[in-house]
């Protein structure tokens, strides 16, 4: 795949992939492991924009099919393309933390799940992002942003302690999150106690005293400003360059790749 020609982006959003089935031929498991394995650094460390779809087609690692092995061509020639795509920091900048969350309603086509996905920048730099299948089924759009949230919450409470242990000071301000689910932030600021949401495990709740204890401060961003949204889910070609623009990932010359070694795409 060393001279392959490059795509954009890096998943079709028209393809859904499903378990392999007997009437699907069936891929080199190895072979599709060692590309998974690959890839899995990438999206690890420098690259957000391929997070979702690594941890899509991570979870064929098992049984994969020809599909699925193709989809991880597809998504080679991607990076085949974006290369110069990097993390840059900005040193004049001493801004604090800010997070973005948000959900896919179930679009796990074999187990209905929603998908979860967080971005966190510092110094107009990602220091920390996530794409996961959400562990439960959920029943609602709502349900799902929350607990969405409350992973989410989590990981900027960590980040807090993490940048006063570097020394970074945070002036004991809230870290702002932005998502895009009224009904979430409502459900967290007004405590709403509904039928309808009851059955939401115990754990996810513990959002509502971060809020309350001003450990985070919550805001409402309309989708189209949502930049966890590429983390959710496959983006066409436009909204997908979109994205990248938020990200906030820069391509970065050859001669400046060679002055910041660690900030362009594995190298």
């Amino acid at each position: 795949m060393a001279d392959c020609n490059p795509v954009k982006p890096p998943s079709e959003p028209s393809s859904q992939l499903h378990r392999h089935t007997p009437d699907k031929e069936p891929a080199d498991n190895e072979l599709y492991r060692q590309y998974i394995g690959s890839l899995m650094f990438l999206a690890q460390y420098t690259c957000p924009d391929i997070a979702y779809t690594v941890s899509h087609l991570s979870q064929f690692n098992k049984d994969p099919s020809v599909y699925h092995l193709h989809a991880a061509k597809h998504l080679m020639r991607y990076i085949q393309g974006t290369k110069d795509l990097g993390i840059l920091f900005d040193a004049e900048v001493k801004s604090i933390s800010i997070g973005y969350s948000d959900t896919s309603y179930a679009n796990d086509s074999d187990g209905r799940k929603s998908t979860s996905g967080s971005v966190f920048f510092y110094a107009h730099g990602i220091i920390s992002y996530q794409s996961q299948k959400q562990p439960v089924i959920v029943l609602s759009t709502m349900e799902a942003e929350y607990i969405a949230l409350s992973d989410t919450t989590k990981e900027a409470i960590f980040l807090a302690k993490l940048l006063c242990s570097l020394k970074i000071d945070m002036s004991n301000q809230p870290i702002p999150i932005n998502i895009d689910s009224e009904s979430a932030l409502n459900h967290v600021k007004n405590n709403v106690k509904h039928s309808r949401t009851k059955h939401i495990d115990v754990r996810h709740h513990f959002i509502r005293q971060a809020y309350s204890n001003g450990q985070i401060a919550l805001s409402h961003v309309p989708a189209s400003g949502q930049i966890a949204d590429i983390l959710t889910k496959s983006l066409g070609p436009t909204k997908h360059t979109a994205a990248l623009e938020m990200l906030n990932l820069i391509p970065f010359s050859h001669k400046l790749v060679n002055s910041i070694p660690y900030n362009s795409r594995g190298k």
